[in-house]
């Protein structure tokens, strides 16, 4: 066991760490969006990144992937189609089911968003070598697959 009564501390620990540190991110990828001409928020910039890599998405399932309520998705989606970059449609067989993909604007603006991100990480690990930040991903990518493992309870 890592942690037990007697060491454990709540802002130390890894779980609130890598939360700190993802907001710390997001915070740094707002600064980074509101200096470029972009006109997106990291909220924004997420939900495009998504929608670029995996094409023919709901709106639930984008709700569900970002840990959305489908309400505040909505919205989203809402700010995102005003501005040219997504376009929504009804499926034919459920109603109930909305598609999102990039617009056209959206394809052309998305080669834009991961440099951006590449920015930040490059700024927050400036100090780290490759090898560290090598290392640090493989830590992080286990810590990502027992995590996973535990959501989804013990298997039968």
């Amino acid at each position: 066991m890592h942690y037990d009564v007697k060491n454990y501390e709540m802002d130390m620990n890894v779980g609130r760490l890598v939360a700190k540190i993802h907001l710390q991110f997001r915070r740094c990828l707002d600064a980074e969006l509101a200096k470029s001409e972009l006109e997106l928020t990291s909220s924004q910039w997420i939900v495009l990144m998504n929608l670029g890599k995996n094409t023919h998405q709901t709106a639930a399932e984008l709700a569900s992937l970002l840990h959305q309520d489908t309400g505040a998705m909505t919205r989203m989606l809402d700010r995102l189609q005003a501005k040219g970059l997504v376009k929504r449609s009804r499926s034919n067989t459920d109603r109930r089911v909305v598609h999102v993909e990039l617009s056209e604007a959206g394809r052309r603006l998305f080669p834009q968003l991961p440099k951006v991100s590449a920015t930040v990480l490059n700024r927050i690990l400036a100090d780290f070598s490759a090898k560290e930040v090598q290392q640090l991903t493989k830590l992080l990518s286990r810590v990502l697959e027992s995590a996973t493992a535990c959501a989804q309870g013990p298997k039968s």
